[in-house]
């Protein structure tokens, strides 16, 4: 692995309990494999079908980007933002160990599928992760944080 593709980070393809471990919100990728550099639509808040239910109850917002996260043998890191731009499909921030990024304070109402692309990383189970705020239960407002298994493929 080089280091654009997070192995900084001890980067290694997650094992299949972590792939499978439970979202607070329905998270979801267009397609599942991808390759490196592809171009997925990543529905936040709602099932994979465009124009899909409204999964999250009453009204919900979520910021700029997403996390790309990679396993490291004990705990999911983040490696790269993934812009939820609408008018720049495709920005992707590559991280630093133990480095902050700050990015815009935009809210987007979802229900709504983002553009984003696959970082240059190796073939093997990743995930994309990001946070809402909506009503909790109890009427107060809360985060909540999803996440999607993505299972990237060789390009060959």
């Amino acid at each position: 692995m080089s280091s654009s593709d997070g192995s900084g980070f001890g980067c290694r393809s997650a094992p299949e309990a972590q792939r499978h471990s439970e979202s607070e919100f329905p998270l979801s990728v267009s397609e599942n494999p991808v390759a490196a550099g592809d171009v997925v639509t990543l529905y936040v808040g709602s099932n994979e079908t465009p124009g899909g239910d409204n999964i999250v109850g009453g009204e919900a917002m979520t910021g700029y980007g997403s996390s790309w996260q990679c396993w490291n043998g004990s705990e999911w890191v983040s490696t790269h933002l993934l812009a939820h731009g609408i008018n720049e499909p495709g920005a992707t921030m590559q991280g630093q160990p133990g480095a902050t990024s700050t990015v815009p304070a935009i809210g987007y109402v979802i229900p709504f599928p983002f553009e984003v692309t696959v970082p240059a990383v190796a073939p093997g189970w990743y995930r994309i992760q990001t946070a809402i705020i909506a009503d909790s239960d109890d009427g107060s407002i809360g985060t909540f944080v999803g996440h999607v298994a993505v299972e990237v493929s060789d390009n060959d």
